[in-house]
């Protein structure tokens, strides 16, 4: 083949379809493949881990009707509190196989949507992908070709069960084919289409719009340098911006209008920096293939990521790519153009692949990517997006280079070559791999959702029960594994379309850990106050795994649950008469009820203050409350952006409300509390002075914690009367109840519950021990609110909020100093008094001065 030699012959136009009746069953046969190579490549999944989320996305969808912005409210899920998932932004993500889900949702099971689903991106990718070779080439046996490379490879086949949205490759694949045609001749029309193609792009999956927009960017931006780029460009160019960002913007307006709205989802829009070197990619994954020997060696010797973040950084193409891109790259060192009449578009198509591989790779760009957008951190699925690429150029070039060779049995030979090695990839990456893939299903869901039961007896009972039967179940948890969002959150989402029932479970776990920590429990170490938290919720019925029940012995003997079922290792019971309810009220009614007329409170300026409502006993706000909490001056103006508050569901007296840092000048300021139209309901006046902190000395982190004057108060098991503690600083430093200690979302930082006290903080650490010094419990409790210089802090502290025993249990209190010099805590000691008793006429406890290592570590 001469240097100039054209590889093969341009194709001509074909005649009418009327004429040319080969070309109706030639679209017939593309429109047929693709959805019967994926019924034959994929089987109806069991659905773990990711695809449960993307299964009870699609759910959703037919829940509200169509109304995708609504999917995050799920009444069965959780309530009050949001559900787990409501605060990830790709819950709304998706749009196309939403609309397609929305009506066989209604009557399909999650798993049949999911797999409708998916069976619509892969034919969708074989349709895109085979039609544009298909346009390009003439050729129904090349188009039929690609589309079985873009269906059956190992990308696809081990993402399958995975995030739902990385199958759709097809919208990507339109519009770099429609980018290489704009820039070739840019026509208004094409302006348009490419806008329209990359709104599709960005609504079908958030990083795909993301990396494939950036890759055209530096395209464009190479092409410009080069002078490529003409005046006659600038107008499509606009418009294409135009048009991307008017239905970009209305394909995903919920991810900006409503996701940032939901408490965590900072979480999603910064993540950690480190995270783009776990989700990245390494040059040496296009090259090999995850099941082979090689890779598993490397992985064994080198250990320099864990197994599981390899898998998400492969991307081996196959090597019917790899073939293709390495006949390209020669040949372009040859200087010989393939299809020179449209040149342009196989060389984008080239370009991007570069382009796109060096964005996934670990320790790449996405070091200084993730900078300018902290949103972003798998830019390993980049590579998703190259494969796709390439799964359509590289038949392309396989055809013009066997159509360049003389000899027709040569031609015939290579012919029978591409499509053995085809055969071998489509058969490694689905045939074999699925099966592997198959077998491992319990494995892939332990790892993501833990130890937990997939199918727990509760279920089934609750689906038998009345409409209006509200359930929380406890299952076990191992002691050495933390609750996390995978055994609390993912797997609910299996057991909800099964029982159509109310529960708690699905809730965002640290919104309800954060509340049971105000009342001294958790997950793990319920307490009666707990209990009586949950029926005031509206959950009357609990259902506990036996290990649960031996790890919190107290809750079979509670007088107040009636035990009314027994299935398999689960006992349910429900609250009766003789549970002790707390009361409730409304979150507005409460700050309406609030004193209006009190005495400013001083505090420090620029230093993170606590502080409670004035309530007289510990009440429950039942229903999703929230009030915006912002800084007004003395004229009344708003000082700051107001931000969410008061979003816990118990109150109390000795319970803290808020967390807030003070305005940096000094001056009469008041908080003020908003209801969401930013109707002001309730006001607390406050006094900053610039007199510094007095706590500062106490800072440093020379210890975790330092404990002082403990008291140690025995307590009858018979008795219900609450521990009263009263604590006075007579000294002159400002004792903090809490300080902000190292990052915390924005949007949940005014919860005290949900902070980690430390640099500064001070709490009561309390053990309770049995006999024979046997530790029964422990706990940090949080003070209701900062104790100033010379300020006095008086709270009683209810025996429910300690495990229930059947002995006298000895109950030992100290004020914990967290992070702090211990020389500076002692110059205070004597001046930091704590005294407790059982009631008013009880004989007071107290402790003489003294320091001592932690009482909790």
């Amino acid at each position: 083949m001469s240097q100039d030699a054209d590889p093969i012959e341009e194709p001509r136009r074909l005649p009418r379809w009327a004429d040319r009746p080969q070309v109706w069953a030639s679209t017939a046969l593309l429109l047929v493949l693709p959805l019967a190579l994926a019924l034959v490549g994929y089987q109806r999944p069991e659905l773990c881990g990711d695809a449960l989320f993307y299964g009870y996305q699609l759910e959703r969808m037919g829940e509200v009707g169509g109304r995708w912005w609504q999917i995050a409210d799920d009444p069965q899920l959780g309530q009050p509190y949001q559900t787990e998932m409501a605060r990830n932004p790709s819950l709304f993500e998706g749009l196309d196989l939403l609309l397609i889900a929305a009506l066989p949702s209604r009557f399909l099971d999650p798993r049949q949507t999911y797999y409708l689903a998916a069976l619509a991106a892969l034919a969708f990718n074989g349709w895109v992908a085979g039609g544009i070779v298909r346009r390009f080439s003439r050729s129904t046996f090349w188009a039929a070709l690609t589309v079985v490379l873009v269906t059956w490879n190992h990308p696809t086949a081990t993402r399958y069960l995975g995030h739902l949205h990385l199958l759709k490759t097809g919208w990507a694949v339109l519009a770099v084919w429609m980018f290489a045609e704009y820039l070739h001749d840019p026509t208004r029309r094409r302006g348009v289409l490419l806008g329209l193609a990359m709104a599709g792009v960005l609504q079908s999956s958030f990083y795909f719009g993301f990396l494939l927009g950036l890759a055209m960017g530096l395209w464009w931006m190479g092409c410009l340098v080069a002078r490529r780029v003409e005046r006659r460009h600038l107008l499509a160019t606009g418009l294409a911006g135009l048009t991307f960002a008017v239905v970009g913007a209305a394909l995903t307006f919920p991810v900006w209008t409503t996701a940032k709205s939901y408490y965590f989802a900072d979480d999603y829009f910064h993540r950690p920096w480190s995270e783009t070197w776990w989700f990245g990619a390494e040059l040496w994954q296009y090259l090999v293939p995850p099941n082979s020997l090689a890779a598993a060696e490397f992985m064994s010797q080198v250990h320099a990521r864990d197994a599981n973040a390899y898998w998400e950084g492969w991307y081996f193409p196959g090597y019917t790519v790899l073939c293709a891109i390495a006949l390209y790259v020669v040949a372009r060192l040859r200087g010989w153009r393939l299809w020179p009449a449209r040149a342009h578009v196989l060389d984008v198509f080239m370009g991007l692949i570069t382009i796109l591989v060096v964005l996934s790779l670990a320790g790449g760009p996405s070091y200084f990517l993730f900078q300018l957008v902290p949103s972003f951190r798998a830019y390993g699925r980049a590579g998703l997006i190259a494969t796709a690429l390439g799964y359509v150029a590289a038949p392309l070039v396989l055809q013009g280079m066997i159509a360049a060779v003389r000899s027709r049995l040569l031609r015939v030979a290579a012919l029978a070559g591409v499509v053995a090695l085809a055969a071998f990839d489509a058969r490694r990456a689905v045939l074999v791999h699925g099966v592997e893939l198959s077998s491992s299903l319990n494995d892939a869901r332990e790892y993501i959702e833990g130890p937990t039961d997939p199918n727990p007896a509760w279920v089934d009972w609750l689906a038998q029960q009345p409409p209006d039967v509200r359930l929380v179940a406890f299952s076990p948890i191992p002691p050495d594994l933390p609750v996390t969002m995978n055994t609390w959150g993912i797997p609910n989402l299996r057991h909800r379309s099964r029982h159509r029932h109310a529960t708690l479970n699905g809730c965002n776990l640290r919104l309800f850990e954060g509340d049971l920590k105000l009342l001294g429990a958790s997950y793990k170490q319920m307490n009666p106050a707990g209990l009586r938290f949950l029926v005031a919720l509206g959950y009357e019925t609990l259902a506990f795994d036996r290990k649960y029940l031996r790890a919190n012995s107290w809750i079979e003997s509670q007088p107040g649950l009636d035990w009314i079922a027994q299935r398999g290792e689960w006992r349910i019971a429900r609250a009766n008469s003789y549970m002790n309810r707390f009361p409730t009220q409304s979150l507005e009614r409460m700050l309406t009820e609030q004193p209006r007329d009190q005495a400013p409170v001083v505090v420090p300026r620029h230093v993170w203050i606590t502080g409670r409502l004035e309530v007289d006993r510990e009440t429950v706000v039942p229903e999703n409350g929230q009030a915006l909490m912002a800084w007004s001056n003395a004229k009344g103006e708003l000082i700051d952006t107001p931000y969410n508050a008061l979003f816990q569901h118990i109150f109390g007296p000795g319970i803290p409300a808020f967390t807030i840092q003070t305005p940096k000048m000094p001056g009469n300021y008041e908080l003020v509390f908003l209801d969401r139209s930013r109707r002001r309901l309730a006001s607390k006046p406050y006094l900053v002075v610039a007199t510094p902190p007095r706590n500062e000395p106490l800072i440093s982190g020379k210890v975790s914690a330092l404990s002082v004057n403990a008291v140690v108060q025995e307590i009858d098991p018979a008795s219900s009367k609450p521990l009263r503690l009263v604590l006075e600083n007579t000294s002159s430093y400002y004792l903090p109840a809490l300080v902000e200690w190292g990052p915390i979302c924005r949007s949940v930082r005014a919860q005290p519950g949900l902070i980690e006290p430390g640099l500064g903080s001070v709490v009561f650490g309390v053990r309770v021990k049995g006999a024979g010094g046997r530790t029964l419990q422990e706990l940090k409790l949080v003070l209701p609110n900062d104790v100033p210089p010379r300020g006095r802090l008086e709270l009683e502290l209810p025996t429910d909020h300690l495990v229930p025993t059947s002995e006298r249990v000895q109950v030992t209190i100290a004020p914990m100093f967290l992070q702090c010099k211990p020389r500076k805590v002692a110059e205070t000691l004597a001046d930091v008094r704590l005294t407790v008793s059982t009631g008013p006429d009880a004989q007071p406890s107290s402790a003489a001065v003294s320091a001592d290592r932690p009482l909790l570590r």
